[in-house]
């Protein structure tokens, strides 16, 4: 059960968000643990999907989004923390 009532927006921003961890993260991120480092690449494909900032007006490049589009998708985060 959600506690927020997430609008479709936040849906779409979660399933991208999640399809982007899949394909760019979980094979890797033990890997990365071990560095100590995320590969800039994966931050900068981050910054160009929209991932980060997302508060950030849109005349600065950001989304404009309210504080709850990051919010919804705290799961998928610890889900592919915790499969590795």
């Amino acid at each position: 059960m959600e506690i927020i009532n997430y609008s479709e927006e936040h849906k779409i921003f979660r399933d991208s968000l999640r399809k982007f961890l899949d394909k760019e993260v979980v094979l890797t991120f033990e890997e990365w643990e071990e560095a100590g480092i995320v590969p800039r690449s994966v931050w900068k494909k981050m910054g160009e999907q929209g991932f980060l900032c997302t508060s950030v007006p849109e005349e600065y490049g950001g989304l404009a989004a309210d504080f709850s589009i990051p919010s919804s998708s705290p799961k998928r985060r610890r889900k592919v923390v915790s499969q590795v």
